[in-house]
């Protein structure tokens, strides 16, 4: 179970109980990472597509919730695969921050430009781009 939020009605059972975290003796984590794996133009593509993505954060929980929309939008070339992020909307404030993981298909080993670092995650690489606006 993961909470998306450190505090308010996120952090509550239906009865009002507080949800404990692993750090509480619990069993539930902070949902404070957030990757997608992108599917650009293969390299050897005679063209290159942009691609539009957009979809929607918020609580989990609440009836009515306030959300943040987040635009991404890809591209390739031979060499490098070109990922933006953009806040949208920006109402809910998500505990992943601005830092969006871009992770691309196996074996696609071109480099996304812009991004501002990398780490190793299920065997592969993933990306760190930031979220304009968040």
């Amino acid at each position: 179970v993961t909470l998306t939020q450190s505090e308010g009605i996120a952090t509550l059972t239906g009865s009002g109980t507080k949800i404990l975290t692993e750090q509480e003796g619990g069993q539930c984590v902070h949902d404070d990472w957030r990757g997608i794996e992108v599917f650009p133009s293969p390299a050897d593509a005679s063209t290159s597509s942009q691609y539009t993505y957009t979809w929607v954060e918020d609580d989990g929980v609440s009836a009515k919730p306030v959300t943040t929309e987040i635009k991404v939008e890809f591209s390739s070339s031979k060499d490098e695969v070109l990922v933006k992020a953009t806040a949208t909307k920006n109402d809910f404030k998500p505990l992943w921050g601005n830092t969006l993981w871009v992770i691309l298909p196996r074996p696609d080993t071109r480099k996304v430009k812009g991004a501002i670092k990398t780490m190793l995650y299920k065997g592969q690489t993933a990306y760190a781009v930031t979220v304009a606006g968040l």
